[in-house]
């Protein structure tokens, strides 16, 4: 029924015209004879008598024609625009599905494995919290020690930024195998989704913050205070830190473990 209409539609246009050309044509042989005051001698004049309103019609038939490919032109160029948001929004959902996927992988590579700790399998995540207590324990040690030292001296001296950045990098040396061989991987996926973010040509940087959100709040406190020392600490992950800090990722500092002894360590490292 629909496409029925559809047809009427586009005839309707084309029967109006017709009926319009027929009634001019008469009209104008009409209006010839009147002019004159008699009819032609012969068909050969009665044929010139249309010449002129011929020729109009030729005019205006080729006028038409420039006219219909102007109109197709247009719908081209319509459908071309058409065509490319399409494409733009296929894109962005490839984007954000290959996004969340990143997202469910790095979830995966927490939930559901176990790691072997001291002839003990644990989860993970529950893995992380340990490793994570542990070196901020460790640190703490270390800090109350040399803090005691430097009381008891005459200089009274409080620790400077190297000392307290080196304090984090000899704990995190006493960890190296644990969070190479366990937890690294993890790190480098999550550096992985970061990246993928901020190459992304798709989305303007107000929407990467939106995205780089997402990600900051699937971590705990756990994987963010892990990540802190070893940004803070590890040499070979500066051009991560670079990237991290462009969007703010340990921000605010409220999160992580050491937020007044560690803050201007980090920013300086």
């Amino acid at each position: 029924m629909q496409n029925k209409m559809k047809v009427r539609h586009y005839y309707k246009p084309l029967v109006i015209t017709g009926i319009l050309v027929v009634t001019l044509w008469g009209m104008s042989g009409i209006t010839l004879i009147a002019l004159y005051g008699t009819m032609p001698d012969s068909p050969g004049t009665f044929g010139d008598m249309f010449g002129a309103i011929n020729a109009l019609f030729s005019g205006l038939a080729f006028a038409g024609l420039i006219y219909t490919i102007l109109q197709q032109r247009e719908e081209l160029d319509l459908t071309r625009q058409e065509f490319i948001k399409q494409n733009e929004t296929f894109r962005l959902q490839r984007f954000e599905n290959t996004f969340f996927q990143l997202l469910r992988l790095n979830d995966d590579l927490l939930d559901g494995q176990t790691i072997t700790s001291q002839q003990e399998s644990v989860e993970t995540r529950v893995y992380l919290y340990m490793i994570s207590e542990q070196i901020t324990q460790a640190i703490n040690k270390q800090l109350e020690s040399l803090q005691q030292q430097a009381d008891s001296s005459t200089s009274h001296q409080p620790l400077g930024e190297e000392q307290k950045r080196m304090i984090v990098k000899q704990t995190l040396q006493l960890y190296n195998k644990e969070i190479e061989t366990s937890l690294l991987h993890y790190f480098n996926n999550l550096f992985s989704v970061l990246q993928f973010v901020d190459a992304s040509s798709l989305i303007g940087q107000e929407e990467k913050v939106v995205y780089i959100n997402i990600l900051k709040t699937q971590m705990s406190v756990s994987e963010k205070n892990i990540l802190f020392f070893m940004l803070m600490a590890w040499d070979g992950m500066k051009k991560q830190k670079q990237l991290y800090d462009q969007y703010q990722f340990l921000n605010p500092f409220a999160a992580i473990a050491y937020q007044g002894t560690f803050e201007i360590v980090y920013k300086n490292s």
